[in-house]
């Protein structure tokens, strides 16, 4: 084909196109080609996220069916792997147990009693949430305080002043309106449940390293102010425990008095813990190192 043609083709292409937009209108437009590709890429994109949340959700559903085939005794091995070891993560003994029904509780409680003492404080969330489902509230709240009272040791020893104030705030956003309402009608059990919790502490004094838990916790003050938060050294973990149990007895020796007195009828039922709540306060100087 000479060149002549070829021009003459192309002029003629050229021609038709412009009368097939004249016609389209503004759908002939590049202005309406950008905005219908624009379209398409959201579109998209929106399927992608969508997909990729249907894989997650798919994932998390298959991860819970492989627990659940497993036997309760498995989390005993887990136990000894990640809890007893010093490179192990409490936080995946935690997530087992999540995933497993609450019908297992009582079978897995007893098997990890031997255990409690190097859990993660909220490994006895889950503890709390398997009561609530079986209905036994008042298990639960002692759960609860329990994980409570764990989680501030925990706090308390990660060298921040901001930490013990923030695990408070998690857990008090943690959903927990059953026990609150529950608790709210049977005030006369805020001490006893109080007194389990220390009672239970001395039984089993805590003995995990909370090092990974700071790591996590301190993140966000270390970012916004530039430090480097150091833990407390574990030459005084046992005064801090001592302090934290200390301060605690005397918050529920308090509450008792205002019984007494006939003044605590208008506590609401978010501070059933309002002893524990006091331990917040121990004086622990938290330690930071200004980065270089």
């Amino acid at each position: 084909m000479s060149q002549k043609a070829r021009e003459r083709k192309r002029r003629e292409r050229e021609r038709l196109e412009r009368e097939a937009r004249e016609k389209l209108g503004f759908r002939g437009s590049w202005e309406y080609r950008a905005i219908k590709w624009l379209f398409k890429f959201f579109i998209a994109c929106a399927f992608i996220l969508y997909a990729g949340m249907g894989s997650s959700l798919t994932w998390t559903w298959l991860q819970t069916k492989y627990v659940r085939m497993q036997p309760p005794e498995r989390a005993v091995d887990i136990a000894k792997k990640e809890l007893l070891k010093p490179d192990g993560d409490p936080e995946i003994l935690r997530a087992w147990l999540a995933m497993r029904p609450s019908s297992d509780g009582a079978a897995l409680r007893q098997l990890l009693e031997p255990y409690v003492e190097w859990m993660s404080g909220a490994t006895f969330v889950v503890y709390s949430t398997w009561m609530v489902d079986q209905g036994k509230m008042e298990e639960a709240a002692f759960w609860r305080q329990y994980a409570l009272f764990r989680t501030r040791y925990d706090a308390l020893r990660c060298g921040s002043a901001d930490a013990p104030k923030l695990i408070t705030k998690i857990m008090k956003d943690f959903p927990q309106h059953s026990i609150n309402e529950y608790m709210q009608a049977h005030p006369e059990l805020h001490t006893k449940i109080l007194r389990q919790v220390l009672d239970f502490d001395a039984k089993h004094p805590p003995l995990n390293d909370p090092t990974k838990f700071c790591k996590a916790i301190v993140a966000g003050e270390e970012f916004r102010n530039e430090i480097k938060v150091e833990m407390q050294p574990r030459s005084e973990w046992t005064g801090i425990h001592d302090t934290l149990r200390g301060v605690s007895y005397y918050g529920i020796l308090h509450i008792e008095e205002m019984k007494k007195a006939g003044k605590e009828g208008g506590t609401p039922a978010g501070r059933i813990g309002s002893g524990l709540q006091q331990s917040l306060q121990t004086p622990v100087p938290p330690k930071k190192k200004r980065r270089p």
